[in-house]
């Protein structure tokens, strides 16, 4: 009797390791689960805000008549490739794009000269850099691979492979599209110091700077931001 006694107390002991084990690990990644929001979610707001803070700061320190000069300047002198539009029906700057496979350039009505110029260096040239292909899986990974990235790794061991690939394997996949903004910011910042000369492109930078910037923080964000999420996830790795 006093054997099955210790026999029961073992396992209810037991149980309630494992219980509180269990309970212990689903609070570390709920943890790291919210680290991954977050880490996605500030990214993107803090993107927004430099990108906005050096679009109004350009805006502000460049005026009307030298805006409308350049602009003109620009449409006029900066080759694009054939067949190549562009039009003024973008909602707001930051959805200024180019579209390669319509072959169309969208900007606001009243676009700075620097955002007009990025457009039109991605229309320039013979391709975008690594083909219209890799473009696409680079910003279809951009948006939502690694969002995904960052709450999965949550869920997996920090020294395993799984982690490691959900580390690099989004960076990786993004490096066409980093190229490519790159290349096109590249490309305006000449344009503009051709055109305005070194006033015109240092005003330029302040928005051209901030604008890669976010392409560059999402494309590492798996890395650095991964840790954070493993940090919360793993505490005691």
């Amino acid at each position: 009797m006093q054997l099955e006694k210790y026999y029961e107390l073992g396992v209810k002991r037991a149980f309630q390791d494992l219980v509180k084990t269990a309970g212990s690990e689903v609070d570390n990644e709920l943890k790291g689960l919210h680290a991954g929001l977050g880490v996605a979610s500030g990214t993107g707001v803090a993107s927004l805000g430099a990108v906005a803070g050096g679009h109004a700061l350009e805006r502000k320190l460049t005026d009307a008549a030298e805006r409308s000069r350049l602009v003109g300047a620009l449409k006029k002198n900066m080759p694009l490739r054939k067949g190549v539009t562009i039009h003024t029906d973008a909602p707001s700057f930051l959805l200024s794009r180019f579209d390669p496979s319509e072959k169309r350039i969208s900007v606001s009505s009243k676009p700075t000269p620097s955002v007009l110029a990025h457009e039109m260096g991605h229309a320039s040239g013979k391709r975008m850099a690594g083909g219209n292909v890799l473009q696409m899986g680079s910003r279809i990974t951009g948006k939502y691979g690694v969002p995904v990235s960052l709450i999965a790794q949550a869920f997996t061991d920090p020294d395993s492979t799984t982690t490691k690939a959900l580390q690099y394997g989004p960076s990786i996949a993004m490096i066409p599209m980093l190229a490519e903004e790159l290349r096109a910011s590249t490309r305006a910042a000449i344009a503009l110091k051709r055109l305005g000369g070194k006033g015109a492109m240092l005003r330029g930078l302040l928005s051209l700077v901030p604008a890669f910037g976010t392409y560059a923080a999402t494309a590492s964000s798996p890395l650095w931001g991964g840790k954070i999420v493993q940090h919360y996830a793993n505490p005691h790795s």
